[in-house]
C-alpha cells in the first residue's frame, strides 16, 4: 500500500484475502482504513462485521451489522445480518434484543432453522421453556433428521416435568443414530428423575458401550448401583471413573458413602478427604463444608 496509500479498492480487497485466510485481525486492519475513505460501504461493514463476531469483540461486530440494516434495509442477505446480530446479542445474554433480531429473520425468510434455534436459546434465557419448544418444533420440521434437535427439545420437556415427553423425544434421536451418546445419558436422567433406576441402568450400560472412556457414563452408573443397594458395582464404576478422572471429586465423595453406607470407616474417611481437598481446590466451598461436617461425624461415630 506504499505506493496508493488512499486506494479503497486496494484495502478491500486485501481485506478480502485476509478474512479468506482467517487472519481476521489483518483484514479488520483494511477494513477500517478502506471505511476512512468510504464510510458507506455496506460489504465491508458487513464482513468487518463478522470478524468482530469471530474474535469476539461482539460490541464492535453489533454497530457494523445494525450500520447495514440501517443504510441498506433491503440488502439481499438482510436476514441472515437479523440472524448474525440475534446470535450476537443472545452471546451477550440479552435475550430480549436477540429475540428481535430473530424475529426479523424468521420473518424474512421462515424456513431459517438456525434463527429458530438461536431464538430457542433466546427464550431459555428468559424462561419461556414452552415457546422455546415451539421454535424446536419448527427445526425438526425443517430438519427431521437433526438428532441434536430432538435431544435439545427432550431436555426443555424434562425441565417442564414432561417425563415421557422427553424419553419420546431421546427415543427419536436414538432411532436416527444409536450412538449418539448424549441421547442415552438424558435418557438415563429422566429415569432418575422417575426412579426407574433399572431402565436408568440400561441406558448407562448402552452409554457405556459407545464410550468406555468417559469417567462421567461410568459415575452415572455407579451412582444407579448405589439407589439399587448394589454397592460392590457401584465401587467399581466409581473406580472406573476415578482412573479415567484422577481429579473427580463427585466421585470420592459418592465412593466414600459408599463406603460409609458399609461400615468401612477408614476408606470412607480417606475418600471423602480427597475430595475435600479436591472441592477446595475447585473453589467450591460448600461442597467442601459440607464433607468437614460429615468427616467429623465419620470420626466421631469410629471412637
Amino acid at each position: 500500500m506504499k505506493l496508493k496509500p488512499d486506494d479503497f479498492s486496494a484495502y478491500k480487497l486485501r481485506g478480502e484475502a485476509y478474512y479468506f485466510l482467517q487472519n481476521y485481525q489483518e483484514a479488520i486492519h483494511d477494513w477500517n482504513r478502506a471505511l476512512n475513505i468510504n464510510p458507506n460501504d455496506t460489504k465491508i461493514h458487513k464482513n468487518r462485521g463478522l470478524c468482530y463476531l469471530q474474535v469476539k469483540d461482539l460490541e464492535k461486530g453489533i454497530e457494523d451489522l445494525t450500520q447495514v440494516v440501517k443504510l441498506c434495509p433491503n440488502h439481499p442477505e438482510i436476514y441472515q445480518i437479523h440472524l448474525y446480530l440475534g446470535s450476537a446479542y443472545l452471546a451477550l445474554n440479552q435475550a430480549e434484543e436477540a429475540i428481535k433480531y430473530l424475529d426479523r429473520a424468521i420473518e424474512i425468510n421462515p424456513n431459517l432453522s438456525e434463527a429458530y434455534n438461536s431464538r430457542c436459546g433466546a427464550y431459555c434465557v428468559i424462561g419461556d421453556l414452552d415457546k422455546a419448544i415451539f421454535d424446536l418444533d419448527k427445526v425438526v420440521e425443517l430438519e427431521p433428521q437433526s438428532i441434536e434437535t430432538y435431544c435439545n427439545r427432550g431436555y426443555l420437556y424434562a425441565q417442564l416435568g414432561k417425563s415421557q415427553e422427553a424419553l419420546e423425544n431421546y427415543n427419536f434421536a436414538i432411532n436416527i443414530n444409536f450412538n449418539y451418546l448424549d441421547a442415552h445419558l438424558k435418557k438415563a436422567l429422566v429415569h432418575i428423575d422417575l426412579k426407574d433406576y433399572n431402565k436408568a441402568l440400561e441406558a448407562y450400560d448402552r452409554a457405556i458401550q459407545i464410550d468406555s472412556n468417559d469417567a462421567e457414563v461410568y459415575y452415572g452408573r455407579g451412582w444407579n448401583y448405589q439407589q439399587l443397594e448394589i454397592y460392590q458395582k457401584a465401587l467399581e464404576d466409581y473406580g472406573k471413573a476415578i482412573k479415567l478422572n484422577p481429579q473427580y471429586a463427585d466421585a470420592y465423595f459418592a465412593r466414600g458413602c459408599v463406603y460409609e453406607t458399609l461400615k468401612e470407616k477408614e476408606k470412607a474417611v480417606k475418600n471423602y478427604q480427597i475430595s475435600a481437598q479436591l472441592y477446595h481446590k475447585e473453589e467450591k466451598y460448600s461442597k467442601y463444608n459440607q464433607i468437614l461436617k460429615k468427616l467429623n461425624i465419620t470420626d466421631s461415630n469410629s471412637n
